[in-house]
C-alpha cells in the first residue's frame, strides 16, 4: 500500500488495506477503501515523536521511521521524509489473508503489528483482526482507526446517506448535516469537503454503526469488540467516511488484539 504515499505521504499503514467490495453487482468502496492508520494528532502522536529533535527519527505504526523536520506538532497530512519502511509478510489462505510485519529503531521503539482480513460470503461479511505488540523498551500510546471510505454505487454524496450511532454528539452540529433520533443526515448534496470530529466515547458493546442509503436500502453496519474512544465524520462529494478511533497503552511486552466486522446489504437483500 505504498501507492497512495504520492496523494498522502506516509500515513496509511502499507500492509494493505481494502480497495474494492462489490455485493449485488454493486461497488460499496470509493478510492481507498477500508484503509487504517495510528496516531494521527497530538497528544497521541506517533511513538517517539514528541521526543525526537529536528532530523531525528520517530516511529510510525504501520509504516515504519519518518524524519522529524521541525519543532512543530505532529501533522498526519505532512509528506514526512522516509527513513526506512517496514517490510510486510503475506500469507494467503481461503477467504482470509494475514499480514504481518515488524519494525525496531535504534533508539529502543519497536512493534509486531499483524491484522487478518476475513471474508465469509454467504453472510456478506468481512472482519479486520488487529495485533499489536510493544516490542521496544519504551511505552507505545497507540491510538487506531480505519478512514472507512464509502460510497454505495459510485454516484455524488448527497442527502440520501444516513449513519445511524450510538456515540453521545454535543450542541454544535455543522450546516452539512442534522440530528435526529440518534441518526446523522446529511443535508444537502456535497460539494466539498466537510469534517466533524467529536470526542465522544462509547463502551464495546455500543461500538456499532450503520451508514444506509435511502434511494437504493443498500447499507453497511460497522462494529468493533472494543471501547470506542472518539468518533469523526468526513464526507466529500465522492465519499461518506465515519470514523471510529480504539487507544491502547502498551508497556514494554504487552500486546493488544481488537476486531473490526463490516456487514454489507444492497437492495434490502
Amino acid at each position: 500500500m505504498t501507492e497512495c504515499m504520492d496523494d498522502y505521504g506516509p500515513r496509511f499503514d502499507t500492509l494493505g488495506a481494502i480497495t474494492s467490495i462489490r455485493f449485488g453487482g454493486v461497488e460499496f468502496c470509493a478510492r481507498e477503501g477500508l484503509i487504517d492508520e495510528f496516531n494521527i494528532q497530538a497528544p497521541l502522536s506517533p511513538p517517539g515523536y514528541d521526543d525526537a529533535k529536528p532530523g531525528d527519527p520517530f516511529l510510525k505504526i504501520g509504516v515504519g521511521e519518518l524524519v522529524r523536520p521541525d519543532e512543530k506538532i505532529y501533522k498526519f497530512h505532512h509528506p514526512y521524509d522516509i527513513r526506512k519502511i517496514a517490510p510486510a509478510v503475506i500469507k494467503r489462505r481461503k477467504n482470509e489473508i494475514e499480514l504481518k510485519q515488524r519494525f525496531r529503531t535504534e533508539n529502543g521503539w519497536g512493534y509486531e503489528y499483524r491484522k487478518i482480513i476475513r471474508i465469509n460470503p454467504e453472510d456478506a461479511v468481512l472482519e479486520i483482526i488487529y495485533f499489536l505488540k510493544n516490542t521496544g523498551t519504551h511505552v507505545i500510546n497507540a491510538e487506531q482507526y480505519n478512514h472507512n471510505w464509502f460510497n454505495f454505487g459510485g454516484k455524488d454524496v448527497d442527502e440520501s446517506y444516513t449513519l445511524e450511532h450510538s456515540f453521545p454528539i454535543g450542541n454544535h452540529i455543522p450546516q452539512w448535516f442534522k440530528m435526529q433520533e440518534g441518526r446523522i443526515n446529511l443535508s444537502k448534496k456535497i460539494t466539498r469537503a466537510h469534517y466533524y470530529p467529536s470526542d465522544a466515547s462509547v463502551p464495546a458493546d455500543a461500538n456499532r454503526i450503520k451508514l444506509s442509503h435511502s434511494g437504493t436500502g443498500r447499507s453497511v453496519t460497522a462494529s468493533g469488540d472494543f471501547a470506542a474512544t472518539r468518533f469523526s465524520l468526513y464526507v466529500d462529494q465522492a465519499a461518506v467516511c465515519p470514523e471510529v478511533f480504539a487507544q491502547s497503552t502498551l508497556k514494554p511486552g504487552a500486546s493488544e488484539k481488537w476486531t473490526r466486522r463490516y456487514e454489507f446489504k444492497s437492495c434490502n437483500k
